[in-house]
């Protein structure tokens, strides 16, 4: 075949020539059976492809609802946390605004008892002075009581 053009069918002298079209026979049958590899193969891949998609899809859906879950249970607890915040602070400034109460009552007792123990030692300076005079006039009596019997 040296010399022919390559389609048969252009063939410049006696036509077709039988060789050449079992040969392209042979290779359209070989080009069809690759393709046919070829889209199986490609038909595997995709089956392949979409299950992994699939998965994929389910991974992340449950990625999805676990990250969902997750992000209740913070909303949640944030939520729990702030109220147990405003409890404590309205028992902290009640137990504040008691205690500021009770140190201005101890404060004012306390002063009261003060002034009383400053009035105390006067007192009882006065109060020893008096016992010193009631026995001064206890003995005195007492003296001229007993002067007067052994008289």
């Amino acid at each position: 075949m040296a010399g022919e053009v390559n389609f048969f069918r252009k063939r410049f002298f006696g036509g077709f020539n039988r060789e050449d079209v079992v040969d392209y026979i042979a290779k359209l049958s070989q080009e069809r059976n690759a393709l046919e590899e070829e889209k199986a193969k490609a038909e595997n891949e995709i089956f392949s492809l979409k299950r992994e998609i699939v998965a994929l899809r389910m991974e992340s859906d449950e990625a999805m609802r676990a990250l969902n879950e997750s992000f209740d249970k913070k909303v949640a607890l944030f939520e729990a946390a702030g109220v147990s915040f405003a409890e404590f602070d309205a028992i902290f400034n009640d137990l504040r605004l008691n205690i500021e109460q009770v140190a201005e009552k101890t404060m004012a007792e306390l002063k009261t008892t003060g002034d009383a123990v400053g009035k105390l030692r006067p007192m009882l300076a006065h109060a020893v002075e008096r016992f010193s005079e009631l026995r001064s006039e206890f003995e005195s009596d007492s003296n001229h009581l007993t002067t007067s019997i052994s008289h």
